[in-house]
């Protein structure tokens, strides 16, 4: 636990967020929560959801479930602009993971 009033700031990017995923995995395993608040942006949003609600291995289940989805990551994605809530979301998907 962490005394004081401490922020745990996640990072974007492919390769950083799936890293940062597994430090959040062993962080979780160690019983490590105190944090006062999670922000994340891009890939470190999808850490942040499944460190807050405690969800070990969660975040690499969503980047092996959606790695060949062109909506997910991808210069398609970057460059077409899209709704999280669309017919053709990710999101609507991630539900069932």
């Amino acid at each position: 636990m962490v005394d004081g009033s401490a922020a745990l700031v996640l990072e974007g990017g492919g390769f950083r967020g799936i890293f940062t995923a597994g430090v959040l995995d062993v962080m979780q395993e160690q019983g490590i929560y105190g944090f006062d608040s999670v922000w994340g942006v891009s890939a470190g949003a999808i850490n942040a959801v499944s460190y807050k609600s405690r969800q070990i291995g969660r975040s690499m289940r969503v980047v092996l479930a959606f790695r060949d989805d062109k909506r997910f990551m991808s210069l398609w994605s970057w460059a077409t602009p899209a709704t999280l809530r669309g017919p053709t979301s990710c999101t609507r998907k991630s539900r069932t993971i």
